[in-house]
């Protein structure tokens, strides 16, 4: 959950610095998502707390995906689902 935490908040942080999004960017964005993902893996495999968390993380798992199949067929009118490309398209004619 941190490592798409990471990679959401530090897109829209230097797309909003930037005014602008770079496809190099773009990848050491998700660099930097997995590379914290990976040291909070690390972290809490080490402590043993991870098995604290089991049933909760798994429903939280579950609620990601039921989000991520209705958000894919009925997007929430807010600005990070919006269709650029269509958008653009449709301003064309």
């Amino acid at each position: 959950l941190l490592g798409m935490l990471g990679i959401v908040v530090s897109f829209y942080t230097y797309t909003g610095i930037i005014g602008d999004n770079f496809v190099v960017a773009d990848i050491l964005t998700y660099v930097f998502g997995a590379v914290v993902m990976a040291i909070t893996t690390i972290k809490v495999t080490q402590s043993g707390k991870g098995e604290n968390y089991k049933n909760l993380l798994t429903v939280v798992l579950i609620v990601m995906g039921v989000l991520f199949a209705v958000w894919t067929y009925n997007p929430p009118s807010i600005g990070i689902f919006e269709d650029y490309a269509s958008v653009f398209f449709l301003d064309m004619f």
